[in-house]
């Protein structure tokens, strides 16, 4: 609500309570704020011109292809994926046997190319039984091999050349091709080792393949030995490029490598849905299209609660049933934005004994499935609109669960063995239990085939700051944002991230709708901030949209986009100013009446709210007696009915006076019976109560809520309804 004007006001509650624990307690919510921790990369990239990437990292029958034009390939035989060329964490290569092994695509990538560079690199430990093996290459347009056991060719119906080369004794060579108007070059550990003048644009009706199958010949002819980040481009990279690609100062693509081993899938959600590690893709549902917020590190999905979810490939439900002994574990990512539904899925396999990560039923907090039987719950509420990062660890060689929220291990629980099903793994929702669908952030979703420790998680969390699951390059963070937006504006807080990047304060700027903003900040403790008020109300429902342009004291330029919604409101006008005649003690009206079976005098009465409901409305007497409803939680009333009422500093009341609800004595909010409760005829049920004051307030917005158990409502200003 919003008040334009300084006015007091009266409010009022009803409250009914049958047999259930009863706590009620007025209480201000605040704006909730988003923390959004991103990331930038700056590394030497030679991607311009890049048409296909096979780094050979995921580990499967798929070989991804990391160039734009997503030529994946087929992985034909049973080869060995081996640590790759660089000997980093999560680098893989492909290792192939000389007989069946072959990698093909789909696509006639080198056909009619003015320029072309093969990148490349191999490790050819045994010399080759026979000639003419296949390396990479198109069938009938351009080849690459080995064309005996000690020579290497390069060749096409325009022209080829022949360069000595032969097995590398168990070491990585980085080989490449370059081809244009002038000829063909030859590279050997980035030096040039062959070249040759003529050539030009060929074709043929073959595809692109690596390994054998479909190089010198249409089948056959398999390579014995490993390659490794295979690059193909339409351009003549130069002596320098290809010296750098051999030395390493340079990568056809800025690859990132797990930030912790046996990573198995990976959804950093940074404007789409793929797995960066695997071959598990994801699949948007839902009525209207996911949309991408700012997340823990880039972006991350925002769902709306209603009926968007991403589902992974039905055909590679296996990969995440984890039925073996090996355990697994999964990290992720969150924010809640709102609550709508018991048990609401962040990510789930199913019910029963396969896993999930959920609401922990109707409550604030989250909790995790292992197996039978969820891990106790001990998040604490997570329903604040910050982003926070959870983990879920099944560990079936030390017989546990773990649960870590934002890098402490929360919970702990036994580890049974997990069931499979044949439902694919969801984000955002349970395959088991549908319409548990979640509403608000999901980020940075990881799942590993193995239990990761204590450390490892820590290391995920990094103090709040977070890493992101895959690294590579240089990583430099930008500032955390909160924005907070209402009817009448928004204020954004800027906090210097302490391994990236410090604000500079003068170097900030703001687009609000569009239009630029005058800023004038202020900066205390590496907190930048400022606050923009519009010259009139936002529309109720509105999306706003604030771009933020921030420098830092390295000269950084860093870009934030953020937006807000306005939420429902009520504008509350000077008509509402309550007389100064009105003006009382300080503290709060309760007025309590209570018809229970407990009563003794006069006629009985049925534990019924209804009946006591209608007494405080003055609605008249039982209807089978002929006479007034008594008021028990009087306890002067032993014939007709009649108000008594009671002031009170504060509402926190429970009809029994035990420790319920959020404001409790276990966080400094002791529990009072409901005044007059138990009534004189020992009884707590049958209750229903009226809450009345005067607020003094500004002008300005206010959000007042009401946290009870059971049944209320609430009116406010000049016709507010007085029971």
């Amino acid at each position: 609500m919003y008040f334009n004007n300084n006015i007091i006001i009266k409010t009022n509650q009803t409250l009914k309570t049958m047999t259930k624990k009863t706590q009620m307690m007025f209480v201000f919510i605040f704006a909730l704020f988003c923390n959004v921790n991103a990331q930038a990369q700056e590394a030497k990239e030679l991607s311009e011109g890049l048409i296909g990437y096979w780094p050979f990292d995921g580990g499967s029958t798929t070989a991804k292809d990391h160039s734009p034009n997503g030529n994946n390939g087929t992985v034909n035989g049973d080869p060995e994926y081996i640590e790759g060329h660089s000997g980093k964490a999560g680098d893989l290569a492909i290792n192939f046997d000389g007989e069946d092994d072959s990698v093909t695509t789909e696509v006639s990538l080198l056909n009619d190319l003015e320029e072309l560079t093969l990148s490349f690199w191999m490790n050819m430990p045994e010399q080759q039984t026979g000639n003419r093996k296949g390396l990479i290459g198109q069938n009938d347009a351009v080849e690459y091999g080995m064309i005996s056991p000690t020579s290497m060719q390069y060749w096409t119906p325009a022209g080829n050349i022949s360069v000595d080369f032969g097995p590398t004794t168990d070491d990585w060579t980085h080989v490449a091709v370059v081809v244009n108007s002038e000829g063909f070059k030859v590279y050997a550990g980035g030096d040039i080792i062959g070249e040759t003048s003529g050539g030009g644009p060929v074709s043929s009706a073959d595809t692109f393949n690596m390994g054998g199958d479909g190089v010198f010949d249409a089948t056959g002819n398999n390579f014995l030995g490993s390659l490794d980040d295979v690059a193909v481009y339409n351009v003549a990279l130069s002596d320098q490029d290809i010296a750098d690609l051999a030395s390493g100062a340079a990568v056809p693509i800025l690859r990132q490598v797990p930030l912790i081993p046996d990573l198995i899938a990976y959804w950093p959600f940074d404007g789409d849905l793929a797995d960066k590690v695997g071959n598990n893709d994801g699949e948007a549902q839902g009525t209207e299209d996911i949309s991408y917020d700012d997340g823990q590190f880039g972006q991350g999905i925002a769902l709306d609660g209603v009926d968007q979810f991403v589902q992974t490939p039905v055909e590679n439900e296996e990969t995440f049933d984890f039925q073996d002994e090996t355990g697994f574990s999964i990290s992720a990512w969150y924010r809640v934005d709102e609550f709508t539904k018991s048990w609401q899925a962040l990510i789930a396999k199913g019910e029963g004994n396969r896993w999930r990560i959920h609401r922990r039923g109707g409550e604030g907090q989250l909790t995790g499935n292992g197996g039978s039987g969820d891990v106790p719950g001990a998040t604490g509420d997570v329903n604040d609109g910050e982003i926070h990062h959870l983990v879920l660890v099944s560990d079936p060689e030390n017989e546990q669960v773990r649960f870590y929220a934002d890098g402490e291990l929360v919970s702990e629980g036994g580890a049974p063995a997990i069931q499979s099903n044949d439902n694919p793994m969801m984000i955002g929702e349970n395959p088991d239990a549908r319409g548990r669908t979640w509403g608000g952030l999901i980020d940075d979703v990881g799942v590993f085939n193995r239990p990761i420790t204590d450390d490892e998680v820590a290391l995920i969390y990094n103090g709040g700051n977070g890493n992101p699951l895959m690294v590579g390059g240089v990583i430099i963070p930008k500032p955390k944002v909160k924005l907070a937006g209402s009817m009448s504006g928004f204020s954004v807080e800027l906090t210097d991230d302490e391994n990236g990047s410090t604000v500079d304060a003068a170097g900030v700027s703001a687009t609000f709708d569009g239009v630029a903003l005058e800023v004038t900040t202020a900066k205390a403790d590496g907190v930048t901030t400022f606050s923009y008020e519009t010259t009139g109300l936002l529309e109720a429902g509105t999306e706003h949209f604030v771009v933020l342009t921030v420098k830092d004291t390295e000269g950084a330029t860093h870009t934030i986009e953020k937006s807000f919604k306005v939420k429902p409101y009520t504008v509350v006008d000077a008509g509402s100013r309550a007389g100064d005649s009105l003006k009382g003690e300080s503290g709060i009206v309760a007025t309590i009446t209570q018809i229970s079976s407990g009563q003794n005098v006069g006629s009985l009465h049925g534990n019924n709210t209804a009946n006591a409901e209608k007494a405080f409305n003055g609605w008249g007497n039982d209807p089978e007696t002929e006479e007034a409803y008594l008021n028990e939680a009087d306890p002067d009333s032993f014939e007709g009915w009649s108000y008594y009422p009671v002031l009170v500093p504060v509402v926190n009341f429970d009809q029994d006076g035990g420790v319920q609800g959020n404001f409790n004595s276990n966080n400094g909010y002791d529990d009072e019976y409901i005044p007059n409760i138990p009534g004189w005829g020992d009884s707590t049920d049958g209750i229903v109560g009226e809450f009345t004051a005067l607020l003094e307030l500004k002008k300005g917005a206010y959000k007042l809520g009401v946290n009870s158990d059971d049944g209320f409502k609430a009116t406010i200003g000049a016709n507010f309804t007085d029971l």
